[in-house]
């Protein structure tokens, strides 16, 4: 698929290890489609697709109705090179060469590619050479986003204006500097969730996170000013929560909360001594954690966390069967008050990510409704799924 792009083809990013699902919807998402994977490097595919009818619906359309790619927009060329700053730049003047005085903005995604250097040193590398052959620079309202996939063996260029543009091939990069830092993961995935749904997490003012730790998800959500329950077997990272006060429930040992015991704005109370209903301590708490696994035989927890009414959402990111995880979404949908929102975690326990999500969107008809379900950039081997409670 070398060579400059007529407007019928197009780059899709895609997760490699659901390469196979990505293609398979992509020939079926445009008329008479053929499709090829260009470069699949590391974590991530680029599928290359030719229509040969065009399509009517808007690019940036078509990313958001996809389950399986994380992105489409408009294939300009593929160089056979992991990195050629000169034909890059060559490239993209051809590109900008056919509009009338058009400002241009680049995204660089390296791709497990040993080319010494990074996404945004390329960035700012090939912009300048680019304004050097006369064209402008805009990193707020450019005419034409530019795309460089750079992989271990090709650089795919692909482009978007300005009405159909998909958005940012990485939203959070300066905030995920630190990939390996499980809590700041959570936290970008569940923002780039609410992001993507066009959520406005400004309007919860309760909601419970069930598979809470390490606390991702609950913070996320507090500091949004939004009451958490959360609901967790294991300890959260209680100092990096954004509350001004957390309330711990507990059952048994609590020698893994030995740090916290006296700690100013976190209480520890054994589940034993509990004097309120959860909605009480919810006014009184930023958070509370529930320290137990809904469906553990643990004293009662789930009884005392199924009274509360009128939560305006239910997150779970636990590490379970999509089946289970949609159970639970069911069994708590009784708190919500309706058009509250699901967001879930289905964790692709294999390689049947079909029936994964068909299970998982059957066992949630009955109670939900306006289902979407999107493999994100921050998901690893899950999909994030939303629904309204019916």
């Amino acid at each position: 698929m070398d060579g400059n792009a007529a407007a019928d083809r197009f780059l899709a990013i895609a997760d490699r290890r659901m390469i196979d699902n990505a293609i398979a919807e992509l020939r079926s998402s445009f008329v008479d489609a053929e499709s090829e994977v260009v470069c699949a490097d590391g974590s991530i595919g680029v599928i290359g697709v030719k229509s040969k009818k065009m399509t009517s619906m808007p690019i940036d359309r078509i990313s958001k109705a996809l389950t399986f790619s994380y992105m489409v927009f408009h294939e300009w060329t593929i160089i056979e090179s992991p990195y050629d700053k000169d034909r890059i730049t060559s490239s993209i003047t051809d590109l900008l060469n056919g509009r009338i005085n058009p400002t241009f903005m680049i995204e660089a995604k390296v791709v497990e590619a040993n080319v010494g250097t990074n996404a945004k040193s390329i960035e700012v590398e090939i912009g300048m050479m680019v304004e050097e052959n006369g064209f402008s620079a805009s990193l707020t309202a450019p005419d034409l986003h530019i795309f460089l996939i750079v992989s271990a063996t090709r650089t795919a260029i692909g482009y978007s204006g300005v009405l159909d543009y998909p958005g940012p091939m990485d939203p959070f990069r300066v905030a995920n500097a630190n990939p390996e830092n499980e809590l700041n993961r959570a936290e970008l995935k569940f923002r780039e969730a609410v992001d993507f749904f066009d959520i406005d997490i400004m309007k919860w003012h309760t909601a419970i996170d069930v598979g809470a730790a390490p606390g991702g998800w609950t913070a996320a959500l507090s500091r949004m000013m939004c009451r958490v329950v959360a609901v967790d077997s294991a300890v959260l990272d209680y100092d990096n929560l954004y509350a001004r006060k957390t309330l711990v429930l507990y059952s048994g040992n609590s020698d893994d909360l030995e740090k916290y015991k006296g700690k100013r704005g976190i209480d520890l109370v054994d589940f034993s001594g509990i004097t309120k209903p959860l909605s009480a301590y919810l006014e009184e708490y930023d958070v509370v954690h529930l320290k137990a696994n809904m469906g553990s035989p643990t004293k009662n927890f789930d009884d005392y966390l199924l009274q509360l009414k009128d939560v305006d959402a239910v997150v779970i990111d636990s590490n379970m069967d999509p089946e289970k995880n949609a159970e639970m979404a069911v069994r708590l949908s009784g708190t919500m008050k309706r058009n509250g929102a699901l967001l879930m975690a289905i964790k692709l326990m294999d390689n049947d990510v079909q029936k994964h999500m068909d299970d998982a969107k059957a066992a949630l008809s009955g109670s939900f409704g306006g289902i979407r379900v999107k493999k994100l950039h921050y998901n690893r081997m899950e999909l994030s799924l939303m629904a309204v409670k019916a």
